[in-house]
């Protein structure tokens, strides 16, 4: 299992809402590794354990059971008069305390809750042009060079229909094996590798 402060602030990111189109590729690009992906799913696995108690209830009778197991003195010292029961509000301050605790423990290992993500929207993609094979590759599906192949479904015509998580996404087409990007589209943007994408904003 390995969790590297690559892959912590890439999880940050994705569980904020805020990573980049090459954020979401390198993230891609970190989960082909077996022992990252390890360490990935337990982090997802250890924040689901730290929401459970959040919403944590203290069973009946929780307050009045500790309050019985104080001595005399400290019950009068803490509640001067006759006792009498201990209302909900402390059971909840006691359980708020207890959260309190478990989100340090989560911050201290700067993990975060995950976020369910978006289902996903279907977007259609279209090539124009001669060409042998087409297929779309992009950040929404780890910059795979033949996960979504085009068809031709007239001369000169390709298109696919692939499912994409809404967001800020880059991609592009290999063409006979040349990644390009979208002529379709809008401006493309530069990336650090030296090729231009296009942008796809759902």
């Amino acid at each position: 299992m390995l969790i590297d402060d690559e892959l912590q602030e890439l999880f940050d990111g994705e569980i904020d809402g805020t990573l980049t189109g090459e954020q979401q590729r390198r993230l891609g690009q970190l989960l082909g590794d077996p022992a990252r992906r390890e360490g990935y799913l337990a982090l997802v696995d250890t924040a689901r354990q730290g929401r459970s108690l959040a919403g944590a209830v203290p069973a009946e009778g929780f307050a009045d059971r500790v309050m019985g197991r104080l001595e005399p003195r400290t019950r009068t010292a803490l509640r001067p008069g006759p006792l009498r029961p201990l209302v909900l509000r402390p059971v909840w301050a006691v359980a708020a305390a207890l959260v309190l605790l478990a989100l340090g423990a989560l911050l201290r290992s700067a993990i975060p809750v995950p976020v369910p993500a978006p289902s996903p929207v279907l977007v259609r993609f279209v090539w124009r042009g001669q060409a042998r094979a087409v297929s779309v590759s992009g950040s929404f599906n780890g910059w795979s060079k033949d996960g979504n192949r085009l068809k031709p479904v007239a001369p000169g015509l390709w298109e696919t229909v692939v499912p994409v998580r809404p967001g800020t996404h880059e991609y592009g087409f290999f063409v006979d094996g040349v990644f390009t990007a979208d002529p379709l589209a809008g401006p493309a943007v530069g990336d650090d590798f030296g090729s231009e994408n296009s942008r796809l904003e759902i």
